[in-house]
């Protein structure tokens, strides 16, 4: 990000930075103090090259604004390991200034636009930048199916790649960029290592899963949503002859994405549109929508008695799958405030009739969701 109010100086600094960066380089500018503020406190920078005359608001005559940008800087948590580096046109203000910005971590220079040697400085904190792809968002996707039902969707599909050695697939979501990532093999092991290892290549805001899920007899039937609410793993615990006990260890939804969930759910008429554009049995279609617990478990469950067993442990529990709470857990344990959501439609109710008639449905409806969710939170 450029904080300045001249043009010729910000193009000027933009041509530098797009030598050293070419086609990665995302730029933005604010041309005064108070829309600099606000964008340090909504978004992640790897690079902030600002000035120290500023106009206050815009249209406004600039201000030494020094201790303004000093505070600014020290206060924003998005921006803490940020590389910042500021340009004055003004030999006396530099000199002034240059211990203290000194203290806050800040290379601060003379700009000049006679003498390049700023160009030379600005070029050697670009090398510093760690530049790792930084996307807003990650879909973890268990199945390639599921991974596949975003072209169904209102998103921009990219290139399918290799980054770090995940199997990714570029995508954008209105003015969102983000990355698709397959599982190499699905259960919870996988699923938190794999997402671990993106929210390190990455650096996203958001770690969002959809997919397919099996339901429980009498509190989800096949085509229900099931937008999860906690989550935990139902294998963890101790056996004790034919007796289990569970150790529960539950990951919560984030308190504002519930919210959101419910008032979408009702704003959508609980996703009507997304159902019904995808071709199925119309009482598949007509499935409900939960805001509930769901549990994972790294083996497939097909079997009455197991899944009442399951289902026991908790009497909202509504979903079974494989994978959701590795995800979660690796989101809650990654440094910064990543947040998580997951959708996952019910596709059998985790007895011996599983089968694969409405796993295309299913992962279409959830991407569909998942997809129209994403930019509502990241906004």
């Amino acid at each position: 990000m450029i904080i300045d109010d001249s043009d010729t100086k910000a193009d000027h600094i933009a041509e530098v930075l797009k030598l050293r960066f070419s086609e990665s380089l995302e730029l933005s500018r604010n041309t005064c103090l108070a829309d600099g503020i606000r964008s340090l406190s909504e978004k992640r920078y790897d690079l902030i090259v600002l000035d120290l005359f500023l106009p206050t608001i815009p249209k406004t005559e600039p201000i030494d604004a020094s201790a303004q940008i000093v505070d600014a800087i020290r206060q924003s948590a998005l921006n803490v390991r940020s590389q910042v580096i500021a340009l004055s046109a003004f030999d006396d203000l530099v000199e002034a200034r240059r211990l203290e910005f000194s203290e806050a971590g800040i290379i601060l220079i003379h700009y000049s636009e006679t003498n390049p040697t700023w160009k030379d400085v600005l070029d050697v904190i670009c090398q510093r930048v760690d530049t790792k792809e930084n996307c807003a968002f990650v879909i973890i996707c268990a199945l390639a199916l599921e991974r596949q039902s975003y072209q169904y969707c209102d998103v921009e599909i990219g290139q399918l790649v290799i980054v770090g050695g995940l199997d990714c697939l570029r995508i954008r979501i209105g003015k969102y960029r983000g990355i698709c990532v397959l599982l190499s093999r699905m259960g919870i092991v996988d699923a938190a290592a794999t997402t671990a290892r993106a929210i390190e290549l990455f650096s996203p805001r958001l770690v969002a899963m959809s997919g397919i899920c099996a339901g429980f007899s009498a509190r989800s039937k096949i085509g229900d949503v099931i937008c999860v609410d906690n989550c935990w793993e139902h294998q963890a615990g101790k056996w004790s002859g034919p007796n289990f006990k569970l150790e529960e260890y539950q990951m919560p939804l984030n308190d504002r994405i519930r919210t959101m969930f419910r008032q979408i759910i009702e704003h959508t008429d609980s996703f009507k549109k997304f159902r019904e554009s995808i071709p199925a049995a119309k009482s598949d279609q007509n499935g409900n929508i939960h805001i509930g617990p769901l549990v994972s478990g790294s083996a497939v469950v097909a079997s009455d008695k197991l899944q009442e067993m399951i289902a026991d442990q908790h009497k909202r529990l509504v979903g079974l799958d494989m994978e959701v709470y590795g995800v979660a857990r690796a989101c809650h344990l990654a440094q910064g405030n990543i947040e998580f959501l997951a959708v996952k439609t019910v596709v059998d109710l985790a007895d011996e009739n599983k089968n694969d008639r409405l796993q295309a449905y299913g992962s279409t409806l959830s991407a569909k969701i998942v997809s129209y969710m994403i930019p509502q939170v990241l906004q």
